[in-house]
C-alpha cells in the first residue's frame, strides 16, 4: 500500500486493500485480546479514511488511543467498535466524531 507506515502489518494492509477493491461496507480489523503488542494497531491507518463506503469498522483488541478527525470522512459509518485501552469504548459514531473534533480543538488551543 502506498504511503503505509511500517507499523501497519501485512495482515491489516491486505484487509484494507480488499475492502477498498470490493467496496466492502464492513471491515473487521479486530484482534484477540491476547495478541502480542507488536501485532496490534496503535493508530488507525490513514488508508481507512479512503473507505467512504464503510458502514461498520471493528478495531477491537488493538491499542488505538485516539480517533483522528479524519473519521469524519467516513460519512456512511454507523458502527465503530474500538474497545481496547481506548477511552471511547464502543461509543456511537456521532459521539466519537464529536470527541475527535473536540480533541482537535483542544490541541489547537493548547
Amino acid at each position: 500500500m502506498a504511503n503505509s507506515a511500517p507499523e501497519i502489518l501485512w495482515y491489516f494492509g491486505n484487509r484494507i486493500q480488499i475492502a477498498k477493491a470490493q467496496q466492502l461496507k464492513k471491515l473487521d480489523l479486530s484482534v484477540p485480546w491476547n495478541t502480542h503488542q507488536n501485532d496490534k494497531l496503535h493508530r488507525i491507518p490513514q488508508e481507512i479514511f479512503e473507505l467512504t463506503h464503510l458502514e461498520s469498522l471493528d478495531l477491537s483488541g488493538n491499542e488505538i488511543t485516539e480517533i483522528p478527525t479524519a473519521i469524519n470522512q467516513l460519512t456512511n459509518l454507523t458502527t465503530l467498535d474500538a474497545v481496547s485501552r481506548m477511552y471511547y469504548h464502543s461509543q456511537s459514531v456521532r459521539t466519537v466524531r464529536s470527541m475527535a473534533q473536540a480533541q482537535k480543538t483542544h490541541s489547537l488551543c493548547s
